[in-house]
Formats: structure tokens, C-alpha cells, sequence
């Protein structure tokens, strides 16, 4: 029903009333579809101009509303869809979805994520005892066997079986090594942070000295462990600590190893923590193998090495350390000197260098800690952003029952035996401390003093390898030459003020380096340094080759000694090292006496028939230089000789 817009009064025209009506009828109500729905008087007859203007916009409007009602009812039946869908496929499913995640997590070594879907699964469905199956392996391979029994409940022989030689297995274990039970505990509590490793397990040799070994075949490039990230201890870990926040202020300024100490006073104030007791619980006891903690009788085996020099040195350095933590932070002090230096121990033998989200960071890695050494590697191992976890993966195929290395990296006995406390039998990296004086001895002593004044210690130390190519090497050479040139004064100087210039514009190690300066020097420095290394093999009490005797005579014996044993092969690599450079000098002084250039190409042919040019760069840069050198010297001579015949020859004609 269309709306009635009021008239206007008529009393006042009741004459004309009939042709008023009949004529403002026709105006108004004789066309209908211009009325509007308005109900208010200010909406007569100008009202049907306005829709006429606007009825463009509102149509646009209306089409726009529409199409996103549209758009909006498409998109929440498509979610009730899925809803429902979801809904019927997790009734229908319900019990096999849980049973079948059991399995596949069991498969991956996921034991107690294995375990909560085998549970959930017994709870909800009448199952044929896979379940129960699932439960109960789940149960063995995380030693909890008193959940184990409660399944079986004596009724499945196999299963039966299966928990009885478990227990053998432990018991056996229980009763050779004292720390299996923290074992055991450890295992457990890495299972509950759902970490990895399926087809590896520990092997016990001593309560402190283990393995890792194969339980089942292990392909190349298969993940054999991962340790989620909230089971490392890493650098931010312990900043985030009261005590961690307080060394941060003075750590890089007032610490030797300051990162070392940083992880080292973790271990010691959260030695109690339940989050971190089950892994340091687990940590060695006896660390009489370092030997920052050898007996007098243990330091006797080391007599002329100047390996006792970096024992005591580490053990300085320590204790500036405990002192400054002692000093700076509250209750350090109750922490002895030992025990910090058991933790530090701890930390330089076992930490990880990783990078988490491309930020660099130290890390303890409980279980990974646990792969000993050995060259060439079997693993190698990274952190994974994208599952947040520490991984080991196989660089090769391993057998069952066999032992998996990681590798600590190629180092020295001296490294190996300081940090890890431990030497290796057939280590190619051999290494000597070489020390050299600077006093009175040498020539012009008072002058190269006054060159240098500080810059030179009286006492250098150079670390001697068997790799020839070492910039340790060249500083040693190049310093022998400094300190026994005795010829002219200006000389020196010029010789002096270009080794400064190549050390401050391209030199990038930190040291002078002098070039060869003649002949008779190079002889010298040769001899010299054939001298100190003598002078060094006769410090030792015994000869190499008495040493190798005591090895092999005792090495398969179990009551051999471990400190020794690791002590005999450190002084066999030194004695090997000093030997080398005997040899070496010894071989290139016959060179030097060589008087042509091409018969010393000859005899490097074939002395070295397996391109072995261990002492190529210095021949070349030194010998051969020399050698050319004096060849032209002689040259000039035999030149300067002919012609001074020639002038006598023509003197004598005229």
C-alpha cells in the first residue's frame, strides 16, 4: 500500500474544494512510482528529483553489497565443510589414526611421543594388542621396566623373553659400572625432550671412559641423532643467568677464556638443576688423565719436554680466572679451585662450535659429547634451524657393533693430551716449543737491541712442525738471521728498516721477516739451528728409540699405565719433530756447498720422486737464491778476470 502524503487545509476555499482535490490529485497521487517511502512532511513533491540523482549510486552500492555477501557465504560454507569433513574423518578414524602415529614414531625412534599415541590408542579402542605391543617396547627402549611388567602381565612368552634379557642386560651393566644407573636416568630424560638416535647406543668400557657404538646397520648420509635445542647449554643459555648477565659486564677484558668460564660457572651453579642434573650427573668423576692434575711422579715421565711450560701455564692462567670470578661474583668462592678447573675441563674437551639462525655460539650437547675421536671421521655434525636441533649425521656406512668417531679436528699431541687428555698413537701432526734466547751471546747484541728496543723479547718461543710450510717456520729462520748476522753495521740497518717496512705494508703476521742475506749467514743460521735442536733431544733423559722399545714392549698390557703410555707418545713426537729439523738442516747444508744451481735441480729430482717437497718454498726461496747469486758472483768474477788478461795482453803487445 503505497503512502498518502498529507494536503494542504481546504476550509478556507470550500467554493473551488472539488477542482482543488481533484486538481493536486492528479499532481500527486496519479503517479505513484515517483512517491518515496518517506513518512515526514519535508518529503512532498521535490522528494522523487533527489532519487532520480541518486539511484546510480545506490544501484553500484547494492551490486557491490551483494557480490561480497556473496564472497562471504562462499567462504564459511567452505569452512563448515572442512569442519565437518575433519570431524567425520577423526570419528571414523579416531583409534587407527593414534595406533598407526604409535608405529611410525616407534620406526623413527621417537619413543615417547611413540608411547603417548599407544596410550591414547589403549584408552579408546578395543584393539587387537598393537597398542599394547607399541606401549610395551616403548617402555624397554626407555628402561622403564616396571611399566613394562604391568603390560605383559606374564601371559605373552615373547614379550616375557624380551623384558627378561632387558634385565640382564642392565643387571649385568648395574653390576660392572656404578654411574649405569645415571645412565639410565640420562636416556630417560633425553627420551621425555622426544630427542633421537634410534640405532646407536653407549658403550661402557670404565665408569668414565665410554663410546658410542652401532646397534643396527647405519647407512651413508642417515641422521643418526638428534638433541632438540632445549637440551644444549649454550652460550645464551647461561648469559641468561643472574651470575651469567654479571661475567658478560667483564668476561672479554678481564678473562683468559672467557667463554670457557662463562659455560664453566654454569655447570657449577646449576649443578643441582633438575633440568640439567640427569646430563651433569653423568659427567666423568676422575679426571687424573689431564695433566694439569698429574702426580710428581706423573710430571717425572715429562723430564726435559717443554711440554711441563704449558701445563704450568694452563694451570696460571686458571687460576687468574678463579680468582678475577671469585672477586667479581658473589658465592664464587664456594666453588674450589678444582672443581673449577674440573668444569673447565669439561667445557674445552666437549663444547660444540654452532651457529643457531646464523648467529655463532658454544654449545654442550648432551649424548653427541659422547663420540670419541678418530682420523678420518665417520660423522659430521651441524645445527638444523628448521627442526631446532642439534644433528649427528653418518659420512658412511657403519656396521652393527661397531664404534662411531666424530673428529676433534687434526691437532698436536701436545693439544690433544692438554685438552683432551688423551695422545694419539700414529698423529702425522708432530710439534716442538722451540725456545730461543736473545742476550750478549750473539753479535753486535747492543745495537740490534737499541734497533728494536721492545719489540723483540729476550726469550722467543717458536712451535716447531713437521710441515715446513708454517708461517711459525718462517718467523723462526727469519729471526736466526737477525740475531747472528755479524758483518757491516750499515747493512744491518738497511736489511733491518725493510723488514719493517714489508711488516707494517704487507706482512699480515706479526713479525719482521728478513730475506736471505748471503751465503755465509744462512750457514750460520742452519748450523745454529741444528745446534738448538740437538741441544734440545739431549735434555731427555731417554733416546726415541728407547722410548719406542718401553712402547711396544707394554702397549697390549692392560696394567700399562694410561698417563705414561699418553706421555711416551707425546715424547716420541717431540724427539720425532727435533729429528726432523736435524735432518732438514743437515740436507740443506750439503745444498749450500753444491756449486752449480742445475745439480741442485738434480739431486731435488731425485730425492724427492713422489713430489714430497716438504722443504720446497725454502730451497727455493733461500738455497736456490743463494746458489744463483753466487753463480752470477762468479760470473762477474771469471768476467772481471778475462778482461783484466785482456788489458795485460794488450799492455804487453804495445
Amino acid at each position: 500500500m503505497l503512502p498518502i502524503v498529507p494536503l494542504p487545509p481546504l476550509k478556507q476555499k470550500r467554493k473551488n474544494s472539488k477542482a482543488n482535490i481533484s486538481t493536486i490529485n492528479n499532481q500527486i497521487i496519479s503517479s505513484p512510482s515517483q512517491i518515496d517511502k518517506s513518512k515526514n512532511n519535508q518529503f512532498k513533491i521535490n522528494i522523487s528529483t533527489k532519487n532520480n540523482n541518486n539511484t546510480n549510486k545506490k544501484n553500484n552500492n547494492k551490486n557491490n553489497n551483494k557480490i561480497i555477501k556473496k564472497e562471504k557465504i562462499e567462504k564459511i560454507e567452505k569452512i563448515e565443510k572442512i569442519e565437518k569433513t575433519e570431524k567425520k574423518e577423526k570419528k571414523e578414524n579416531f583409534n587407527i589414526s593414534f595406533i598407526d602415529r604409535a608405529i611410525i614414531n616407534f620406526s623413527k625412534g621417537l619413543y615417547s611421543l611413540s608411547l603417548q599415541d599407544a596410550l591414547k590408542s589403549m584408552e579408546t579402542e578395543d584393539s587387537s594388542g598393537k597398542a599394547n605391543y607399541i606401549a610395551f617396547l616403548c617402555y624397554l627402549e626407555m628402561f622403564d621396566i616396571k611399566s613394562a611388567e604391568k603390560l605383559i602381565q606374564n601371559k605373552n612368552k615373547k614379550l616375557k623373553n624380551l623384558l627378561e634379557s632387558k634385565k640382564k642386560q642392565i643387571l649385568s651393566n648395574l653390576n660392572n659400572y656404578k654411574s649405569y644407573p645415571k645412565y639410565i636416568n640420562f636416556l630417560q630424560n633425553l627420551y621425555k625432550n622426544n630427542s633421537f638416535f634410534p640405532k646407536i647406543e653407549v658403550q661402557f668400557y670404565t665408569d668414565d671412559y665410554r663410546g658410542v657404538i652401532a646397534k643396527n646397520k647405519i647407512l651413508k648420509n642417515e641422521i643418526i641423532m638428534v638433541i632438540p635445542k632445549q637440551c644444549l647449554i649454550t652460550l645464551e643459555v647461561a648469559l641468561n643467568t643472574s651470575y651469567g648477565k654479571k661475567i658478560s659486564e667483564f668476561m672479554y677484558h678481564d678473562l683468559n677464556s672467557p667463554k670457557h668460564c662463562l659455560l664453566s660457572s654454569f655447570i657449577l651453579f646449576e649443578e643441582n638443576n633438575p633440568l640439567y642434573k640427569y646430563y651433569f650427573d653423568l659427567l666423568p668423576n676422575d679426571y687424573s688423565n689431564f695433566p694439569i692434575f698429574y702426580t710428581q711422579k706423573e710430571l717425572e715421565y715429562l723430564k726435559g719436554s717443554p711440554f711441563l711450560n704449558l701445563i704450568m701455564n694452563k694451570k696460571m692462567d686458571m687460576q687468574m680466572d678463579y680468582n678475577k670470578l671469585c672477586e667479581k661474583i658473589e658465592n664464587f668462592k664456594n666453588f674450589s679451585f678444582e672443581r673449577f678447573c674440573q668444569a673447565r675441563l669439561i667445557v674445552s674437551s666437549r663444547v660444540f662450535g654452532i651457529a643457531i639462525n646464523n648467529v655463532k655460539t658454544d654449545a654442550l650437547v648432551p649424548f653427541a659429547d659422547l663420540l670419541n675421536h678418530r682420523r678420518p671421521r665417520q660423522t659430521q655434525w651441524f645445527y638444523d634451524d628448521s627442526k631446532n636441533s642439534f644433528v649427528v649425521q653418518a659420512i658412511e656406512e657403519i656396521n652393527p657393533g661397531q664404534e662411531i668417531f666424530d673428529s676433534y679436528g687434526k691437532k698436536t699431541n701436545s693439544r690433544f693430551l692438554l685438552n683432551y687428555g688423551f695422545a694419539l698413537e700414529n698423529n702425522d701432526m708432530g710439534e716442538y716449543q722451540l725456545s730461543v734466547a736473545f742476550n750478549n751471546e750473539y753479535p753486535l747484541f747492543d745495537i740490534k737491541q737499541k734497533l728494536f728496543k721492545n719489540e723483540y723479547d729476550f726469550i722467543k718461543i717458536f712451535n716447531l712442525n713437521n710441515n715446513f710450510q708454517e708461517s711459525q717456520i718462517l718467523e723462526l729462520i727469519s729471526y736466526l738471521r737477525f740475531l747472528l748476522y755479524d758483518e757491516n753495521i750499515n747493512e744491518l740497518l738497511k736489511v733491518v728498516l725493510s723488514a719493517k717496512n714489508m711488516a707494517n705494508e704487507e706482512m699480515t703476521i706479526n713479525y719482521y721477516f728478513f730475506y736471505p742475506i748471503n751465503k755465509k749467514i744462512e750457514i750460520k743460521v742452519l748450523k745454529h739451528l741444528k745446534y738448538l735442536c740437538e741441544q734440545a733431544l739431549g735434555r731427555y733423559p731417554t733416546t726415541i728409540k728407547e722410548d719406542q722399545k718401553i712402547y711396544i714392549e707394554n702397549k697390549n698390557k692392560k696394567d700399562f699405565n694410561f698417563n705414561y703410555r699418553n706421555c711416551l707418545l707425546l715424547l716420541m713426537n717431540e724427539k720425532s719433530v727435533l729429528m726432523y729439523y736435524i735432518n732438514f738442516c743437515e740436507y740443506c747444508l750439503k745444498l749450500l756447498k753444491t756449486k752449480k744451481k742445475i745439480d741442485v735441480i738434480g739431486k731435488l729430482a731425485k730425492d724427492f720422486k713422489d713430489n714430497d717437497f716438504k722443504l720446497n718454498f725454502y730451497i727455493r726461496d733461500a738455497i736456490l737464491k743463494l746458489i744463483n747469486e753466487r753463480e752470477e758472483e762468479e760470473d762477474d768474477k771469471d768476467f772481471e778476470k778475462k778482461e783484466k788478461q785482456k788489458e795485460d795482453m794488450e799492455e804487453e803487445d804495445i
